[in-house]
């Protein structure tokens, strides 16, 4: 009761709200817990702001290292590994990302679908092609390789997918055009401008 009163005379009505579990208000704070404060949630925002800024810093190296991203959410939580490793706070960068601890944590411990598998194994197929004939071939030429040689049974569309992911494309060769050149051995002189 005595604290309350002290309390009450040196700071009105606001020294009575009840602060556990709270920062103080502002007009109760001396100067140096004001500036501890601000220090405070000027250092976590910093933090925060370090964490969003490498998170998309780092948007293309990872997407270029993604293989089967097909939901932004895939594409965050490889993202979120990645910068985990480089020391970030993973709570942080759940923030930042806009995933959850327990969908990057259960992502984290999962095992690869079959499909998955089907499609790692198609990569390395066409990787394989696509060297061996130094990125001759496109999409198309890829896939009737893979069906009739390879026995692979795989649409065209997959494959151009895929290759989009990996950044392979063929190689256009220019097109050499077979003709004679001209020479005009005598060229006569221009009458109609003399005349005029």
């Amino acid at each position: 009761m005595y604290q309350w009163v002290k309390k009450y005379q040196k700071y009105g009505p606001d020294g009575l709200i009840d602060s556990r579990g709270k920062r103080k208000p502002e007009n109760i704070q001396t100067e140096t817990e004001r500036i501890r404060a601000e220090m405070a949630i000027l250092k976590a925002r910093n933090e925060y702001l370090e964490t969003e800024n490498a998170a998309l810093k780092k948007l293309q190296e990872v997407e270029s290292e993604l293989m089967f991203a097909k939901r932004d959410l895939k594409r965050n939580i490889k993202r979120l590994k990645k910068l985990s490793k480089r020391g970030f706070h993973i709570t942080l960068l759940c923030k930042v990302l806009k995933v959850s601890r327990a969908g990057y944590y259960k992502w984290l411990n999962r095992v690869p679908s079959e499909s998955e598998k089907r499609l790692r194994r198609l990569m390395e197929l066409i990787h394989e092609v696509y060297e061996s004939v130094q990125g001759i071939y496109g999409y198309r030429r890829i896939t009737i390789y893979l069906n009739y040689y390879r026995n692979a049974k795989v649409n065209h569309k997959c494959i151009q997918r895929l290759m989009k992911l990996m950044g392979l494309k063929a190689v256009i060769r220019k097109k050499r055009y077979r003709y004679k050149s001209n020479t005009e051995e005598y060229t006569a002189a221009n009458i109609f401008k003399s005349r005029i």
